[in-house]
């Protein structure tokens, strides 16, 4: 009796154990079920299904088997392994082997699924290369009379593949005033050698009270984000007091003339607690004729970091962190003085280094709100443009529209930063001084 016991005891036993252990699919566990079994070439899986195998090291793959449908499929043909340390080719469209192995001072480039040398400021790279700031490469820098664009576009500044809208240009009362991108302007006079650099700051885009007061303000070489020229705070406006709508002023004293300047509006939060992203307007040519009375007056504008989301990411879901976001204006030529400019619809805007998908260029739609509208292929009468995931790196911008024919209205080279802002609006020729 007591034996009779004591078996039925040990059965229970066992039926428990058994019951606390996982079901996997099919009849078996770990290693012995059926998808996810490990493979390799002398472990196959079971009939009918896939064996993926991928490096675990520069030496080693290990297999995993999978039903045909649910088999990864290779990303490209060449690609990165695991933390960038070797490039990976793909052999049958799944399975794939380590086609490079990175040396100490290189890491895989996603982008051309190579081996390039890690940098962290331009000076590390090539001539003909450009800093990717964000994964910290070299990148190089295009060449599109060397490598023809793609048909119907046109290779200028030797690096941008820039396409045409097949509309004249035109703005919202008519015919564009475009007759300073036909004909040369004369050059600067060399008086006065300095002048100085001022204006309002406010939030892009525009509101009816600005809270710009204690951000920092920097001037910079153009093309140059590692020099500095001047710094600078956003003070309160006398003219126009923080209480009575847009307050916020810059000044950099005794700038010299006829160069160009980058100006940047450093993240940070103003003493409005106005949060804003890095903002750079790029390519700014302080001309010696355009100063009046000692003063050039340039209006500078801060994005702010909800709407650098929501016309970076939230346009193009599964951007990257460290995307820099392009945007800016395209307008006519104003009045003999550059001023009162028209903005232009039916032009186009390109980049030499195009975003990676899922970013590109994108227009904005013909209404009194900035809304992007991604069906558009040039611009509209609210003359904006943007290019959302732009690398941070080295690049330049072209605009061009149909006048008669195509033409190149200008182009800006400028560098941007992980997570920033760079504006960029069509310069006036005069405004070219290379």
């Amino acid at each position: 009796m007591q034996a009779a016991r004591a078996i039925r005891i040990h059965r229970i036993a066992i039926l428990s154990l058994l019951a606390a252990l996982p079901v996997a699919a099919g009849c078996s566990y770990g290693e012995l079920s059926v998808e996810g079994k490990l493979c390799d070439a002398d472990r196959p899986c079971p009939a009918g299904l896939i064996c993926v195998l991928r490096p675990v090291s520069a030496t080693e793959v290990e297999g995993t088997c999978y039903e045909p449908g649910d088999a990864p499929a290779c990303p490209a043909e060449f690609f990165c392994g695991p933390d960038g340390a070797w490039v990976e080719e793909c052999t049958d469209g799944h399975s794939s082997q380590v086609a490079e192995e990175c040396t100490e001072n290189e890491l895989c480039n996603p982008y051309s699924g190579t081996c390039s040398p890690t940098c962290s400021a331009e000076t590390d790279c090539a001539a003909s290369e450009t800093c990717e700031l964000g994964l910290g490469l070299c990148l190089a820098f295009p060449s599109c009379s060397a490598d023809p664009c793609p048909a119907e576009e046109e290779c200028v500044t030797d690096s941008v593949c820039l396409g045409f809208s097949d509309q004249a240009a035109t703005t919202a009362s008519g015919e564009p005033g475009l007759d300073c991108f036909i004909d040369a302007p004369p050059d600067p006079p060399d008086t006065p050698a300095t002048c100085d650099l001022t204006g309002r700051v406010y939030l892009f885009p525009t509101s009816a009270s600005e809270r710009t007061v204690g951000l920092a303000v920097v001037l910079r070489a153009a093309g140059d984000p590692a020099s500095e020229v001047q710094l600078a705070q956003v003070d309160e406006d006398p003219l126009y007091p923080c209480g009575e709508g847009q307050c916020g002023r810059y000044l950099f004293e005794d700038v010299p003339t006829n160069q160009l300047y980058d100006i940047e509006i450093s993240a940070g939060t103003s003493d409005f607690d106005a949060r804003v992203v890095t903002t750079v307007r790029a390519g700014v040519a302080l001309r010696a004729d355009a100063c009046f009375d000692g003063q050039f007056s340039l209006s500078l504008a801060a994005m702010s970091e909800a709407n650098f989301e929501k016309y970076n990411a939230s346009v193009f879901p599964g951007l990257s962190d460290g995307r820099a976001l392009l945007i800016g204006v395209v307008q006519d030529c104003g009045n003999a003085q550059g001023a009162n400019r028209k903005y232009l619809a039916n032009a186009t805007a390109a980049l030499a280094i195009v975003p990676p998908e899922p970013g590109r260029v994108y227009y904005f739609a013909d209404e009194s709100i900035l809304r992007p509208d991604t069906s558009l292929a040039a611009t509209t009468h609210k003359g904006y443009y943007a290019a959302a995931g732009v690398l941070p790196c080295r690049n330049t911008v072209a605009f061009g529209a149909y006048l008669g024919g195509q033409r190149t209205l200008g182009s800006v080279s400028f560098c941007a930063q992980p997570d920033s802002v760079v504006i960029v609006n069509l310069p006036l020729p005069d405004e070219n001084l290379q």
